[in-house]
């Protein structure tokens, strides 16, 4: 049996025990085939690729994938390192969302922390009495999976990003036992039926097609599995999320000197996006209790004559048939 490498976020061993993490058979992220283990790694017989670990986690990025994916992360990095997220400090990840130890962001992570306990009480309620398996999309530097598996839940952390202090290479940071993948959000290497809940935290929104990677999403759900979405931005109108996104681009220009691309990824919801949602899925959309000041945020942006803010709801999407 295949299965991902747990990581023993206290010692970084990489050895796999039930206890530690779901049992899971991988399959090809392009054709969907069961995977055949080889000495070094994985190898599909249909399209005959062969993937490998890379600083110890399983990769599956496809060979066509490779180079936009490297191109996407040098960007990221280079962004997230001028702004200063990450930190040296261990406390500083185990004690994430709650306190920032580095003061950088502290009012980002006051509301995530509220996002994310709406998110979490939902969750909790939804998986009583069972060890769910939950698989964390965009996982970066694994606070959150680790904040799950606290709670008994078996954690797979996903991302692109083995980076030391914001990707998959800070787990050994966050504390816990958990799993560990790099893949792409739209070429997983999981078999349908596989989880009980997906987690977006802080990710969706980096999807070009945010649809499309829900669809890969829901394929690896058990029947009333969950698909959650958390703290990615939510507009009204696409205008305002376009205006969003080429603000964006100008503050890295003009605060770091670092050019992105009018086409590099980056993506946002809106009202009418979440409507396309099948109707064979249960939409929930939740609240945080973000404050009165945040609430008055659309007024005041109305009375400026300033485009619309996001909204940062805790949207639940429920999987109610085969």
């Amino acid at each position: 049996m295949n299965a991902p490498t747990p990581v023993d976020i206290s010692s970084r061993t990489q050895e796999l025990s039930r206890a530690d993490g779901p049992m899971l058979d991988f399959v090809c992220p392009s054709c969907h085939t069961p995977l055949s283990g080889v000495p070094d790694g994985w190898h599909c017989q249909v399209e005959q690729i062969s993937f490998a670990r890379e600083e110890g986690i399983p990769s599956f990025i496809l060979p066509q994938r490779r180079a936009a994916v490297e191109r996407f992360l040098a960007d990221y990095r280079q962004v997230r390192r001028a702004e200063g997220w990450g930190d040296e400090s261990t406390l500083y990840y185990r004690d994430l969302p709650y306190r920032d130890r580095s003061g950088r962001f502290r009012q980002i992570w006051r509301l995530r922390a509220r996002s994310f306990d709406c998110f979490l009480d939902h969750l909790l309620q939804q998986t009583a009495g069972r060890h769910a398996r939950v698989l964390d999309v965009g996982a970066g530097n694994g606070w959150c999976a680790a904040r799950l598996a606290e709670h008994g839940l078996s954690l797979v952390a996903l991302d692109i990003n083995l980076d030391p202090l914001d990707g998959l290479g800070a787990l050994g940071r966050t504390g816990g036992k958990i799993s560990t993948v790099r893949a792409d959000f739209d070429a997983l290497p999981f078999a349908p039926s596989t989880f009980d809940v997906v987690v977006f935290n802080a990710s969706l929104h980096y999807s070009p097609d945010i649809l499309r990677t829900l669809g890969h999403a829901f394929r690896l759900l058990r029947d009333r599995g969950i698909v959650y979405i958390v703290d990615s931005p939510i507009y009204d109108d696409s205008g305002s999320g376009s205006s969003m996104l080429r603000e964006r681009r100008e503050t890295v220009r003009d605060r770091f000197g670092i050019a992105l691309a009018d086409d590099s990824p980056g993506s946002f919801l809106t009202t009418d996006l979440l409507r396309e949602i099948p109707s064979t899925l249960q939409v929930e959309i939740l609240s945080p209790r973000y404050g009165l000041r945040w609430q008055l945020r659309p007024l005041l942006a109305r009375a400026l004559r300033r485009r619309s803010p996001a909204a940062f709801k805790v949207i639940a999407v429920r999987k109610v048939h085969s």
